[in-house]
């Protein structure tokens, strides 16, 4: 192979690589950007209902959705895959509800207001033991969320995975309802 076909097949190959560069990192920025999920699950156990997107729908006011979420869960690591499933739920929820609902985390054990407002609302810490090195330590796990929704709010004091959806969306329809019923 001469010197020149050389460096021409060097030069190309520089080139072709600078245009594959150019070309994949804005893919890549972009692809991060969107949000897609597939429940590839026969029970679609990670789909909204269709009675939680029907009631999502029905907003005509802004919806506030309160998370009181310790981050540190040190001795209870065995709950970490309940709480992603709650907060990827969420995330469909603010999605689907844009641009009426909005989603805050809030970390009850850092925050002195988020406990007032937790305690405020009805969202009860469960104590947890642990066992570490140094003996058994006692923590108090948050994991309650308050709905806003107008002028009122509803509270789910202990939130689980396998029953958040039914709890929110009950919680939501009682919000919407224009009177509450009367017994009397």
């Amino acid at each position: 192979m001469s010197s020149a076909a050389a460096k021409k097949a060097w030069r190309q190959s520089r080139w072709s690589m600078i245009l594959v560069i150019l070309l994949v990192i804005p893919a890549v920025a972009l692809l991060t950007q969107l949000r897609w999920r597939w429940d590839l699950t026969e029970e679609r156990a990670y789909s909204l209902s269709p009675a939680t997107l029907q009631t999502l729908a029905n907003l005509d006011d802004r919806l506030q959705i309160k998370l009181y979420f310790n981050r540190d869960i040190e001795g209870a690591e065995s709950l970490l895959p309940a709480r992603l499933v709650i907060e990827d739920l969420l995330t469909e929820i603010e999605r689907k509800g844009s641009p009426w609902v909005s989603v805050e985390t809030v970390d009850p054990t850092t925050d002195w207001a988020a406990m007032r407002d937790a305690e405020h609302v009805g969202v009860e810490p469960l104590p947890v033991t642990a066992q570490n090195v140094s003996g058994v330590s006692v923590d108090l796990l948050y994991q309650g969320l308050e709905l806003r929704y107008q002028n009122r709010s509803e509270v789910i004091p202990f939130v689980t995975p396998d029953e958040f959806e039914f709890a929110f969306t009950v919680r939501l329809a009682e919000l919407q309802r224009a009177q509450r019923p009367v017994i009397g």
